[in-house]
């Protein structure tokens, strides 16, 4: 339902906007240089990375003590995807553009205890949807563009797991609820010698940064721990929290402008 109220209220916005742009042009021209505001729909494919740093205490407490053991490796791996754009376009200048991307945002992380190393993996499949402010150079051929704005995620259900599986060693699993980031670039669009269609290739370099990924190991874990023993504690299970704090991708697209 969240999802469903963002997005509709993302299109609110756009018809609100872009109307109100045509409105100001006064025009219903066939070029963007006219004054029309045009509208593009398109196709993105997205490739890159998202990384979780180290928190500033990597050792759990119990009971407000440390326990001498490092549970938080830090976290980077691959992501990608792909989906739909649609963007609307004023005087060949200003844009505003909505995606819906689907992608695959997964990591690893190394632990080396007693002497083993243990790779930690986490992530999830999520939507992704950025809306994106956009200012365009509307030169004929190549146009460079630099944009920014709110990219809303929606994970699915989060996996963890270790490799290698050895008895005792703590269950791993992840949890991801819906962040939003804040999404930046720079790009280029490419507009093809095709007769009676606007078509071009938009390419673009895309950061991403989540404000509410949290600074200590209580954000970004929970661990399970009992007493095993005089002195003795034992942690049954370690639930990472799979909600990438910064993200980095390159998408490549196809796109018709009307």
């Amino acid at each position: 339902m969240r999802a469903v109220s963002v997005l509709s209220a993302t299109a609110l916005g756009m018809v609100l906007v872009l109307g109100s742009g045509a409105a100001w042009a006064g025009g219903d021209g066939d070029s963007e240089s006219s004054g029309a505001v045009m509208f593009g729909v398109g196709a993105l494919g997205a490739l890159g990375g998202n990384f979780l740093d180290k928190p500033d205490d990597t050792h759990p407490k119990y009971q407000g003590v440390s326990i001498g053991l490092e549970t938080y490796p830090g976290f980077g791996g691959m992501s990608g995807g792909g989906g739909l754009m649609l963007e609307g376009r004023f005087i060949g200048l200003l844009g505003l553009e909505v995606d819906v991307l689907r992608s695959s945002d997964h990591g690893h992380g190394d632990l080396t205890i007693n002497g083993t190393k243990f790779t930690m993996t986490i992530g999830q499949s999520a939507t992704h949807v950025p809306v994106l402010a956009k200012l365009v150079a509307p030169l004929p051929v190549v146009r460079p563009m630099v944009f920014v704005g709110p990219e809303f995620v929606f994970p699915s259900s989060a996996e963890g797991k270790v490799d290698p599986v050895v008895a005792g060693f703590p269950q791993i699993t992840a949890k991801a609820d819906s962040y939003t980031m804040v999404s930046f670039g720079l790009g280029m669009e490419f507009v093809l010698p095709v007769p009676s269609i606007d078509l071009r290739i938009p390419f673009t370099l895309r950061g991403g940064y989540n404000p509410s990924a949290g600074d200590t190991l209580d954000d970004r874990a929970t661990h399970t721990i009992t007493p095993a023993g005089a002195n003795v504690v034992r942690i049954d299970k370690i639930e990472y929290k799979s909600e990438w704090r910064y993200q980095t991708y390159a998408t490549l697209g196809v796109a018709a402008y009307f």
